[in-house]
């Protein structure tokens, strides 16, 4: 499909971006959601308890959250750490480098380092050395498949 892009400087406008489209995609959506993020990225951090103490994490460190019963934790390469968020409300602020895979996880695509189908449909997750594992569910494979290209992508643009 042909993509054109184009910037109108006007110094009378308001800045604004306009997405004309045939239709809603995946794709169309990840860029509306990443124009609307206004400058947060790899550098946010988001405030996390552990042992009684608060954390200001990097989002970057972040592998995964996921609901364990009443409780939401973040995990990093080391650590887990306690969240008062509740799943739906991280995924409306979190960055698009994060995705909901099923119903009690969201992933940090850009710590995605191997992915393994099962023979029922469900992805396992791997994040590299810190062998730790989530699994995305049927439902979100597909769309799950999509982001995580063009987030792998978008690193191996900004590493140029």
């Amino acid at each position: 499909m042909p993509k054109r892009v184009e910037i109108v400087v006007d110094p009378e406008q308001e800045e604004s971006v306009v997405i004309h489209c045939r239709q809603i995609t995946p794709e169309v959506l990840l860029l509306k959601r990443t124009l609307e993020e206004d400058g947060r990225g790899a550098d946010q951090e988001i405030v996390l308890q552990r042992e009684g103490a608060e954390y200001f994490v990097p989002l970057a460190r972040i592998l995964f959250f996921q609901t364990e019963g009443e409780h939401m934790a973040a995990h990093t390469a080391q650590e887990v750490y306690q969240s008062s968020y509740r799943l739906f409300e991280l995924a409306a602020q979190l960055p698009p480098t994060f995705m909901r895979v099923s119903k009690s996880c969201i992933v940090n695509l850009a710590a995605v380092t191997a992915l393994r189908r099962e023979l029922s449909g469900i992805c396992e997750v791997r994040f590299g050395a810190a062998n730790k594992t989530v699994y995305v569910s049927r439902m979100y494979y597909k769309p799950f498949r999509q982001q995580l290209a063009e987030c792998k992508h978008a690193i191996r643009k900004d590493a140029l």
